[in-house]
């Protein structure tokens, strides 16, 4: 789960930087501030995710 969500994330960055579809070259602070934040995002997400089960089945 933890992987799958750091791939997810490590993936739409490249997509969004590295392969530059919209032909768009932003600053490279400006491009590692958003590298950081995808990264901590993506650990939050993941330390939220990690102890989460699904509901008990009640029926």
């Amino acid at each position: 789960m933890i992987v799958g969500i750091g791939l997810s994330c490590f993936a739409m960055a490249f997509v969004l930087f590295a392969a530059d579809p919209f032909d768009y070259h932003p600053d490279p602070f400006l491009q590692a501030l958003v590298w950081v934040g995808f990264g901590v995002w993506c650990l939050a997400t993941a330390w939220q995710q990690r102890d989460w089960r699904p509901p008990p089945d009640e029926s």
